[in-house]
């Protein structure tokens, strides 16, 4: 049995988290692209804000079909949701790569894969927080039933 319910009004509730996260999560990878000097932050930062729309999505759809057990649960969902966006956009990235004509020797390979490594660990790390806020603001405890007198 769930001890977690989605909040009502469900579309409310589901739009406010995903702006609210998408918001931070933007702004996470913004400062982050700033630490680690990325060519372009604000590009970069719409890129990931807009792949981080398809994993929330993904997560509040999950959660409607099946609610999470608990908050640890609801994390864990929204990570393996940020996995998988990562991992398509990886795989979209390198055929965009081999539709341009790169010739693919040792080097290039090896610096897209540490590259790409780097990249969805730090979505991974990034995510945490917006995972958070999200489950936060989506779902609530399930009030304990009142109990049944015998009448």
């Amino acid at each position: 049995m769930t001890t977690l319910e989605i909040r009502r009004p469900e579309t409310t509730w589901m739009l406010t988290g995903v702006l609210v996260t998408l918001c931070l999560h933007g702004l996470l990878w913004w400062v982050f692209s700033g630490i680690v000097s990325l060519n372009e932050p604000v590009r970069q930062s719409r890129q990931v804000m807009i792949s981080a729309l398809f994993w929330m999505i993904g997560a509040l759809a999950w959660w409607k079909y099946r609610l999470p057990q608990s908050r640890l649960h609801a994390v864990m969902s929204v990570l393996g949701c940020v996995l998988l966006v990562a991992i398509v956009g990886t795989v979209f990235a390198f055929l965009a790569l081999v539709f341009r004509g790169v010739v693919f020797d040792h080097q290039v390979t090896t610096t897209f894969s540490l590259l790409g490594g780097v990249l969805l660990i730090a979505q991974l790390i990034l995510a945490l927080p917006s995972s958070l806020v999200l489950q936060g603001l989506v779902l609530r405890r399930r009030a304990p039933e009142a109990p049944q007198l015998p009448g």
